[in-house]
């Protein structure tokens, strides 16, 4: 939400009015998906589809950060 990372499921309505906003769905281009939303797909995953969605945005929003990341950087982000 306006260039930072937040758990969509602790922002109220009303502080989100106004700001961009960059969800999941945004990610693909027409039917093709994001990389990492693809990658995530073919994972086997233990969670509910809510937080695959949250994973996807933080890991793309790492990603942004650190286009080239080292492991420190990996670490780091929790990776």
């Amino acid at each position: 939400m306006a260039g930072k990372t937040v758990y969509s499921c602790s922002v109220l309505a009303i502080d989100a009015q106004g700001k961009n906003i960059e969800t999941i769905e945004g990610l693909a281009a027409g039917n093709n998906l994001h990389p990492i939303s693809a990658a995530s797909s073919t994972m086997t995953r233990s969670s509910g589809g809510y937080c695959t969605s949250g994973f996807v945005m933080a890991a793309k929003a790492s990603i942004d950060k650190h286009p080239n990341p080292t492991w420190r950087n990996q670490a780091r982000a929790g990776w």
